[in-house]
């Protein structure tokens, strides 16, 4: 958002990003860093994880990435303050997703290249499970 402010025989300039006030020093993000539950998480069942980044100025933009691709329409709440942001995440994980890298990413969209990121390794239990079969192999001799 640009404002404009008129004063009498100039214009004063100033340049309003993700809501707060930016002063022009440019910052790039220092720590990003996802927390949550550090437990394998069931398929099926809703995780929440947090991602944190401190030192952007202004903030940072985070984004979420799962097996090195974006996640389609991410279910997200950001909230920006200073220098610094936290973006709540919520999926669902599938069977498919075991072993795969879900990741968050903190740049600084005026700095080209200051992108920072941490990833966990996911670990997805199935909560249903196939039932065992058992084959029985028994002849018996029957005398009549």
């Amino acid at each position: 958002m640009l404002w404009l402010v008129m004063e009498v025989g100039k214009v004063v300039c100033w340049f309003k990003y993700n809501l707060h006030q930016f002063d022009g020093i440019t910052i790039r993000p220092l720590v990003v860093k996802i927390s949550g539950p550090r437990q394998p998480f069931s398929a099926g069942a809703r995780v929440q994880l947090k991602c944190s980044s401190q030192g952007s100025r202004p903030p940072a933009v985070i984004t979420w990435k799962k097996a090195g691709s974006n996640f389609k329409n991410p279910q997200e709440e950001v909230v920006t303050g200073g220098n610094a942001t936290v973006s709540m995440f919520f999926f669902t994980p599938t069977p498919e997703d075991h072993g795969h890298y879900v990741t968050c990413r903190a740049e600084n969209p005026l700095i080209p290249g200051s992108d920072i990121e941490d990833k966990w390794k996911m670990e997805v239990h199935s909560g249903a499970r196939e039932p065992k079969k058992v084959h029985l192999n028994r002849k018996q001799n029957f005398t009549p």
